[in-house]
């Protein structure tokens, strides 16, 4: 696995995201249903697709774990890692991450893996309500820039 250097990272998601902004600048905005329309609209054989990971109401298509908690009793950090473009991993050595600072740089070895392998699956994290505060703020200052139909979807009020 390779990293480009930081500050030349132009890949072709650019362009994609470029298409994605010049929709969004000509198109009103008012719920996460207009934004999957500007993602499906902007461009014409369709690279952009939106996908949502949940809505306005609080339902939720995709889950989120506690990755970090579950993997950090058995695993160490790795120092540094922003200093390194390359990564590789081998079967021989599953406990190591071999890193790189550059192409041509000596491959260092790094054990990650302090002792056994996490068994098990980690903790499902809750989805978490918006405080009082945003709800308010929601309501007074954004609710206004709304179509009608989407203010109470979008900006209820709630607090």
């Amino acid at each position: 696995m390779s990293f480009l250097l930081a500050g030349h990272t132009k890949f072709a998601p650019d362009s994609c995201f470029g298409l994605l902004k010049r929709e969004f600048k000509r198109t009103y905005v008012s719920c996460l249903d207009d934004i999957v329309d500007v993602v499906n609209n902007s461009t014409k054989d369709k690279i952009n697709r939106a996908c949502l990971v949940g809505n306005e109401k609080g339902e939720q298509f995709v889950h989120y774990y506690d990755w970090e908690s579950f993997l950090r009793p058995s695993f160490r950090k790795l120092v540094g890692i922003k200093s390194f473009h390359h990564f590789s991993f081998s079967a021989d050595h599953p406990e190591s991450v071999f890193v790189q600072e550059y192409s041509k740089s000596a491959k260092i070895e790094i054990k990650l893996l302090k002792g056994d392998s996490p068994t098990g699956f980690p903790t499902k994290l809750p989805i978490q309500d918006m405080d009082d505060d945003r709800k308010k703020y929601l309501f007074t200052d954004i609710r206004q820039f709304c179509r009608p139909e989407t203010r109470d979807l979008v900006c209820p009020e709630a607090f």
